[in-house]
């Protein structure tokens, strides 16, 4: 078997930046037709350049979202399945790349970085607008959200300057600045301009307003007509809020955050008026370094690892250093930081510096040796061929290439360590998730099925008898992702299989996974069901009394039988069922 590397995909900036000039590549007109309004101030973007990135689109929950649309400088992207987006020779500039992300149904997000050569990597969270605020033009409103209040003013225009009235459709959205995924959530990287240049944000807390009118037109409020924004100051962050604080706001076009006007803080929340709506900021300014840094373990690059800078306050920034050891970003000037690095999520090394004040710093670290464990397995086709190539996908996160069937890749060993792969086929879409328990130095993984053409073709024979009576399911296939075949999930042995037709057979239940050719799941209380689903009929099969013995496993031959109780849903009644002569197996 071949011993495959890792593919780490390559650091964003640490969500600091600089300014040394005007940028000759952005709109310097306040007024963008559309509803959108921009700002006067501007950052040094620097040269063009092409760069490849690899980045995940996901919700509030952590899903991944498919579907989604990715502009990067005029070019379009589309998410797959698993919220995937892959550019390969994208324009940027060597100072700032710049990815807008949006799907019907969710407030645009966006993302800034700094590029790296290599592959960068980015991730977008897109909130949910969720159920909007209606109101009549001529009557305001008053709207809360989270620990945000918006008062709404009487007088609309739409995205020409023409007035507006009638009814208007909010939309409405509290950020809230000690929320852990926030970097992920907000929009640009808190990189923001005003009239001293380029700055550091610090927030204290962002909202975000989308107007509409009655035919769905973009609508701001009328010139001379601003509304009030409240927003809560956290407790955690009241003694360092200052008495005034500068008011920002998302210029869409040009990814930054342009200061406009200021808030007061009033009983522990800040009011402000604003004349236009986007994504706005409570934010203080700060001046910053850049920070160029290396680091090893035993003079070895780690590419597992991920950096995280934290300020004083506890303000944090993440990133993921390259194939070489590399990562930096701009950092806040003149502070003592602390630095620390993680492997999946774990602490290795931390470390205080002080950032100081020059133009840049340069750091090299080198932290102590990393347990690894290495995982490795094989991916198979519906025919039980091996997948020419694929990406074996690490914790939704990280990527393993898969090559001739084959995959390999470290994982970090410490005590109840578990990782979530996905086996993708890039070309069909299709994929396959198992959790893979970190438990000793070498683990070789169950087989994958995966069908490098979609699967349309490859039937199944699905039958078994319950209590004497015989059951044949038609048009079984191995179809697309939403059907799939299991013999192992969840660090469980597990049996799982789904298709898009009018039945569901599943069951999932206790007992650690054997390699012997036969293996017994015993009962195992509530963790685990089996549903049979046929036509309009359904018949529910609890786990709290099944004994499945399945006779002879493979992704594509499966033979079962064994004893359950089951809700008839006929007679409305539970009854104890035997089941025999169980079978799903590829024809």
């Amino acid at each position: 078997m071949k011993n495959l590397s890792l593919f780490i995909l390559l650091v964003i900036g640490l969500s600091f930046s600089q300014c040394k000039k005007e940028d000759p590549h952005v709109w310097n007109d306040p007024d963008i037709p559309g509803g959108n309004v921009g700002t006067n101030y501007s950052i040094d973007k620097g040269t063009s350049i092409s760069i490849d990135a690899f980045g995940l689109v996901r919700d509030e929950s952590g899903n991944p979202l498919s579907g989604v649309k990715v502009t990067m400088s005029g070019k379009t992207y589309t998410s797959n399945n698993l919220g995937q987006i892959k550019i390969s020779q994208g324009t940027a500039y060597d100072r700032f790349a710049y990815i807008q992300a949006e799907k019907p149904g969710y407030f645009k997000g966006s993302r800034v970085f700094v590029p790296q050569p290599g592959v960068n990597r980015f991730e977008i969270t897109l909130m949910a607008k969720g159920t909007p605020e209606l109101f009549q033009s001529g009557n305001g409103a008053v709207v809360k959200t989270g620990n945000a209040e918006v008062v709404f003013g009487k007088a609309y225009k739409d995205g020409a300057g023409n007035a507006y009235t009638g009814e208007v459709t909010a939309y409405t959205k509290y950020l809230d600045p000690e929320d852990p995924n926030i970097n992920k959530i907000m929009p640009g990287d808190l990189r923001g301009a005003n009239e001293q240049g380029e700055k550091i944000l610090v927030t204290y807390g962002m909202v975000v307003v989308e107007l509409e009118g009655a035919s769905g037109q973009k609508l701001q409020p009328a010139d001379g007509k601003p509304a009030t924004l409240k927003m809560k100051v956290p407790a955690s962050l009241t003694s360092a809020a200052p008495a005034k604080i500068p008011l920002w706001h998302f210029d869409e076009v040009k990814g930054i955050w342009g200061h406009e006007g200021e808030a007061t803080l009033v009983d522990g929340v800040y009011v402000g008026t604003v004349s236009h709506f986007s994504f706005w900021n409570c934010d203080t300014p700060l001046d910053y370094t850049r920070l160029i840094a290396k680091v090893t373990s035993n003079n070895k690059v780690i590419p597992e690892l991920s950096v995280q800078i934290k300020r004083p306050s506890g303000e944090r920034r993440k990133g993921y250093i390259d194939e070489k050891g590399n990562f930096g970003g701009l950092i806040p000037a003149g502070e003592n930081l602390e630095i620390e690095f993680f492997v999946y999520g774990s602490l290795v090394y931390s470390e205080a510096f002080n950032s100081g004040n020059a133009e840049s710093i340069t750091k090299s670290y080198s932290i102590p040796t990393i347990n690894f464990a290495t995982v490795s397995g094989t991916v198979k086709g519906c025919n039980g061929s091996l997948v020419p190539s694929g990406q074996m996908m690490v914790d939704n996160w990280n990527i393993a290439p898969i090559i001739d069937g084959m995959f390999s890749f470290r994982a970090y060993k410490v005590p109840g360590k578990v990782v979530e792969l996905t086996a993708i086929y890039l070309h069909g879409g299709n994929s396959q998730t198992r959790i893979i328990p970190i438990d000793k130095e070498n683990i070789v993984t169950p087989d994958f099925g995966l069908c490098p053409n979609g699967g349309a073709t490859d039937d199944f024979e699905f039958s078994f008898s319950l209590d004497g009576q015989n059951y044949q399911i038609e048009g079984v296939k191995s179809h697309t992702t939403t059907d799939s075949m299991d013999l192992f999930y969840g660090g469980k042995a597990a049996l799982d299989f789904s298709t898009d037709h009018d039945f569901r057979f599943s069951f999932v239940l206790g007992g650690d996974w054997d390699t012997k050719s036969q293996f017994k799941i015993p009962g195992a209380g509530k963790n685990g069901y089996f549903y049979i689903h046929l036509g309009n009929g359904i018949m529910s099969m609890y786990p709290d009394d099944v004994d499945i013995n399945v006779i002879s496993k493979s992704p594509y031959n499966i033979q079962f039988s064994g004893t359950c109780t089951y809700y008839d849903q006929a007679t409305q009644q539970y009854k104890a069922g035997i089941i025999t002569n169980g079978k799903i197996i590829e024809k």
